[in-house]
Parts: C-alpha cells; structure tokens; sequence
C-alpha cells in the first residue's frame, strides 16, 4: 500500500509538471502568434473581443482576478509612462501660517488708541 501512494504521488507530480510545461509552452506560443498582430491597428478591439469572449464561460471571481490583473498592468505601464516623460515642476501656493505670508499685514497696536475719537461724542 505504501509504494502504491507513493507512486501515485510520483506520478502526479510527473503529470502536474508535464501539464505545466505543456501550458507554458502553449502560453508562449499562443502569445507569440498574437504579437504578431501588434502592429495592426485593429489589435486592441481584436484583444477586447478575444478577452471577453474568453471570459464569458468564466465564474465571476476569476473574471475579477482577470480584471485586477489587468488594471495592475494599467497602472504600471501609465507610471513607466509617467516616469519616461519626467514631471512638469508646479509652483508650491503658500499656506497663511508662515512667516513669509504675513509680511505685508499691519501688526500695528491699535489698543491704546482705539476710544479717543469719540470722548467728545457725550
């Protein structure tokens, strides 16, 4: 019984990793003859309908994993594309707390002046 499971492991592992190679080597294959493509200016609305179509028969959790997937390449290529054409250098507003922003107040003391004018009104 023991050899029996432990060839029966074997020989799931042997099959799990032929199977692996098999798709990565479709995988490759598959997305070599789509490159192929690229140049063509129907290539994205091509992808967009393979993409759906493909997706279609899938349950919806995994059509969301696809979804996030491809949102994370979205926004790595727009930073790469970001970071390729440098940042456009903005003006930083001054905010009213520092001492620069208060130079052109009056801080005169009007305390000790403020009720002579009308001493004379009574």
């Amino acid at each position: 019984m023991f050899h029996c499971n432990l060839f029966l492991k074997k020989f799931l592992i042997y099959k799990f990793c032929i199977c692996t190679f098999l798709k990565l080597k479709w995988v490759r294959l598959i997305v070599q003859l789509l490159n192929l493509l690229q140049t063509s200016s129907e290539y994205p609305g091509f992808l967009e309908v393979l993409i759906r179509d493909l997706a279609t028969p899938m349950e919806p959790d995994d059509v969301k994993k696809l979804a996030t997937v491809l949102n994370t390449l979205a926004s790595e290529k727009h930073k790469a594309l970001k970071a390729v054409k440098g940042k456009k250098k903005t003006k930083k507003v001054a905010l009213g707390g520092s001492n620069k922003a208060s130079k052109g107040v009056d801080l005169h003391d009007y305390s000790t002046t403020y009720g002579d004018e009308y001493d004379g009104f009574i």
